[in-house]
């Protein structure tokens, strides 16, 4: 199921930015980053161990009363959240933004109220429908969304912001109509059962509820942090400093924040998906650590020696990508997959820092790169300017340098606790990066052949289609030669 809400959020995407070609859906691209940070404040809360628990023990009234708490708890921190996301809108002084914050906050608190709501269907008895009505609410909420965005974009002549509107109001509906069934069927199942009263210490309730894995929320937090902060600070850059007006600035965020941002994101968790089970045994050996052995370095090696082809690859086809998947003349994706590899060396790094790094210095390395990244945003906006380069690559930039003074300091604090050689994973790093080099040369020389620059989608198609097939069989070869 979860495939399929995950190949439906990426068609809905590629729809979304085709639709809206002509439109400004930038309230779509700041409230949804929004969002995203909200969502994780939320992502690690599961009810379903501390409800089985109190099951097993026969404690039913108790189980009701944590799942009820819960639920207010998750409602009333919706509440404050809503509240601050009403004011940024406000103070931004951009029209609609303040209830679209409003509404964009409503659904990620709809989310995980669902979410909720389907750990305790599962364990009161109806474990089908509870391990399933998360992705039944989500393929219903992408597919009528897909249905609304065609009718909104294509059919009706309402203005974009309306627009927006319907299409974040339309989830309340959905939320409601799921949220009304499933209480009526608890409801049915409570009058058979009827828990006898006990008594309760709810404080001692919502401690157990909230007690998540603190490190990776805050992690997370300050990682989708890096969206928001951008589109932020282009906005009033454009605003103030180059005359740019809404309709030019909603493009341009847009494209990189909304479209751009979330198609890259869509390739590194298929990335991340290969190595995580290319990488399953040195993880094992890292946890045991019983010898002198690098694992972190060799960790590093496997994920630049798995993922920079890949990029390469990319990087090569960003021009028919952006035509087919962004819907743009101009060449999107390739500034952000040029981003691609920092992050997912910035990702490695966070994870060896939760497990073997104190608060502190997590901290510290999440807040230094996000700093940098604000210290470096204007200038280098300026400096794309006055080379003449599209100002969008400025803002990519200083998150690429935040990121790689995050890897750096983080790698270098867990450095001495885990016995780390530097020297030594570094000439294996140098014949992996001369092996890419190769491999990039040769894309190159076909670009002599075949140019990536493309006219149509049918064209689009081909491009990729022969470059990964000329990818393919240059990794075929390197194989073969490397095993002889």
């Amino acid at each position: 199921m979860k495939k399929i809400v995950n190949g439906l959020c990426f068609i809905y995407l590629v729809l979304l930015a085709h639709l809206t070609r002509n439109s400004n859906v930038f309230l779509i691209a700041i409230s949804l980053s929004m969002g995203l940070i909200f969502w994780n404040i939320f992502k690690f809360l599961n009810i379903k161990k501390i409800l089985v628990e109190y099951e097993k023990k026969g404690k039913y009234y108790i189980r009701d009363s944590t799942f009820r708490v819960s639920l207010f708890s998750v409602i009333l921190i919706g509440i404050f959240l809503g509240f601050g996301a009403y004011l940024v809108g406000k103070i931004m002084n951009i029209d609609y933004l303040p209830i679209i914050n409003v509404l964009a906050s409503s659904l990620v608190i709809f989310s995980i109220l669902i979410k909720l709501t389907s750990n305790y269907i599962e364990v009161i008895g109806y474990k089908k429908l509870g391990k399933n009505i998360q992705d039944i609410y989500y393929i219903t909420s992408i597919t009528w969304e897909i249905i609304a965005s065609i009718l909104l974009f294509k059919v009706f002549k309402f203005s974009n912001d309306i627009n927006i509107l319907i299409l974040y109001g339309s989830i309340t509906i959905i939320f409601i109509l799921f949220i009304v069934s499933t209480f009526l069927l608890i409801f049915k199942k409570h009058k058979k059962e009827k828990p006898q009263k006990e008594r309760v210490n709810y404080l001692k309730i919502l401690k157990k509820v909230w007690n998540i894995d603190k490190k990776t929320t805050t992690t997370n937090i300050i990682k989708s942090s890096y969206i928001y902060v951008s589109i932020i600070l282009l906005y009033y850059t454009l605003i103030n400093r180059y005359n740019y007006n809404y309709d030019e600035i909603g493009q341009v965020i847009s494209d990189t924040y909304l479209f751009g941002i979330f198609t890259g994101y869509f390739f590194y968790k298929l990335i991340s998906k290969c190595l995580s089970k290319r990488l399953e045994t040195l993880y094992e050996k890292l946890e045991k650590k019983d010898d002198d052995s690098d694992y972190v370095s060799e960790i590093l090696n496997e994920v630049i020696r798995f993922s920079l082809p890949i990029i390469i690859l990319l990087l090569v086809i960003s021009g028919p990508l952006s035509r087919i998947l962004c819907a743009t003349k101009y060449n999107l994706l390739f500034n952000l997959f040029l981003l691609l590899p920092f992050y997912i060396m910035y990702d490695v790094i966070l994870k060896f820092n939760i497990k073997y790094s104190g608060k502190k210095i997590l901290l510290f390395v999440l807040l230094s790169g996000l700093t940098i990244k604000l210290i470096f945003e204007i200038p280098l906006i300026n400096a794309m300017y006055r080379a003449g380069y599209t100002l969008v690559f400025g803002s990519i930039l200083s998150t690429i340098i935040g990121f790689i003074f995050s890897i750096i300091s983080g790698y270098f604090l867990i450095k001495k606790k885990l016995h780390l050689h530097f020297l030594k994973g570094f000439e294996k790093l140098l014949n992996i990066i001369y092996e890419n080099i190769i491999f990039c040369l040769v894309l190159v020389l076909f670009t002599l052949i075949v140019k990536p620059d493309t006219g149509g989608i049918i064209h689009s198609l081909f491009v990729i289609i022969f470059y990964i097939f000329v990818a393919g069989i240059f990794q075929i070869a390197k194989f073969i030669l490397v095993k002889r």
